[in-house]
């Protein structure tokens, strides 16, 4: 592991360097974490940050802005008949269209004014159009349910759009957020990030997310715009000496690699659990490794895996008196949407009071009926007095 120093200090030349005008990252490393017979392709990447100036800590994530597939790209192109260098409206200027179309534009989701528009022009469309129907919602939802923008432009060759009209159809390329999995004081002019790359297939076409497909296919070619985001409410205690209980499913394990980075980096004396889970164990234990060596040098106290196939799961219920997950949002096909990071800072009173509640429950619920026994339980979860801070992380594709 590199020479721990100090996290690099913001200086007076990263003011050029914006949400608006990103950091051209150099991509220096692209490394596949998951086995060839996995069924997630989860890499890891490191991005050269050299002479970027800006500063992230332990627990934010870093924005990437992507282009989207050219041959994608050139599909639409063709579907409508352009030939891309039409001048259309994108980033407060004039660009050509294909410019536009790689930089700019979302091109995979079809937006509802897209969909007006090709139900409006199409010389047959009668399903979509009874549809769009504003009692039929559902039904759309489920009809578009790995539809993309070329799906329709296909199926609809009557349709005939402009550039500029095709464009005021779409929205917005959006960055893409990821959780750092690496300390600046480690690593001071890198960030690392592990991702799942998206690929599947759905209407006889095969798919693949904008920004993990970006990364993991071309970025290494192309610069690769970032931009800190500040995470609130997941970091760190400023007590050292407190310990941690962190857990990571799938590549929510990304913050957990950065905070024990971190910890050993700064010497902290607080002990530290890691709850880790993932399919397989031979396929898709993520930084296996690392936790290997900060294990033996006494810094994880525990590694806790729970593999999901493969051999039996190992059940580890949490509760805690403040609301520590939200209801996950409905995964499309295809979607990145990883499941949550927890972080507990646990203090030694709380940690003997909720041992101490725990212990007591238990004692009652034994002599209490089999009905309430499972409601005695049920309770139980929802109320301790462990102290938390969490946060969900979710990426899109």
């Amino acid at each position: 592991m590199p020479e721990v120093t100090a996290p690099p200090k913001p200086t007076a030349s990263a003011s050029q360097w914006t949400r608006q005008n990103p950091f051209p990252g150099k991509l220096v490393l692209n490394r596949r974490l998951s086995s060839d017979d996995s069924e997630k392709d989860t890499r890891h990447f490191e991005i050269d940050l050299t002479g970027w100036g800006l500063n992230f800590e332990p627990g934010d994530s870093v924005a990437v802005y992507p282009t989207n597939d050219p041959n994608l790209v050139n599909e639409i192109l063709r579907a409508l008949g352009a030939k891309g260098d039409e001048p259309v409206p994108a980033a407060k200027t004039t660009k050509p269209f294909r410019e536009a179309l790689l930089r700019d534009y979302a091109i995979t989701q079809p937006t509802p004014k897209f969909l007006k528009a090709i139900a409006q022009r199409a010389s047959a469309a009668p399903m979509l159009t009874e549809l769009l129907h504003p009692d039929r919602k559902h039904d759309l939802e489920n009809y578009l349910w790995g539809a993309e923008v070329i799906d329709f432009l296909l199926e609809h060759p009557s349709v005939k759009i402009t550039p500029e009209e095709f464009v005021g159809l779409l929205t917005k390329l959006q960055p893409r957020l990821y959780s750092v999995a690496s300390s600046l004081r480690v690593f001071p002019d890198q960030v690392h990030l592990i991702v799942d790359v998206v690929q599947y297939e759905s209407r006889g076409r095969v798919r693949k997310g904008v920004a993990s497909t970006f990364l993991a296919e071309r970025a290494d070619k192309v610069p690769v715009p970032v931009y800190p985001s500040s995470a609130k409410h997941f970091h760190m205690p400023e007590d050292q000496n407190l310990p941690l209980i962190m857990i990571g499913p799938g590549t929510g394990i990304a913050p957990f690699r950065a905070f024990l980075q971190e910890r050993r980096a700064t010497s902290a004396k607080g002990k530290n659990w890691l709850f880790y889970g993932a399919q397989r164990e031979k396929c898709n234990y993520a930084y296996k490794e690392d936790w290997e060596v900060f294990t033996r040098e006494g810094l994880l106290n525990s590694a806790a895996d729970s593999i999901a196939r493969g051999r039996a799961i190992k059940r580890i219920k949490f509760t805690s008196s403040t609301r520590c997950s939200k209801t996950p949002p409905k995964s499309g096909i295809g979607s990145t949407a990883k499941a949550p990071s927890f972080l507990f800072a646990v203090t030694r009173d709380e940690w003997r009071k909720t041992s101490t509640l725990r212990s007591a429950r238990s004692s009652r619920n034994k002599a209490a009926s089999p009905w309430t026994k499972r409601t005695a339980t049920s309770r139980s979860s929802r109320t301790t007095n462990v102290t938390s801070a969490t946060s969900i992380r979710s990426t899109s594709r």
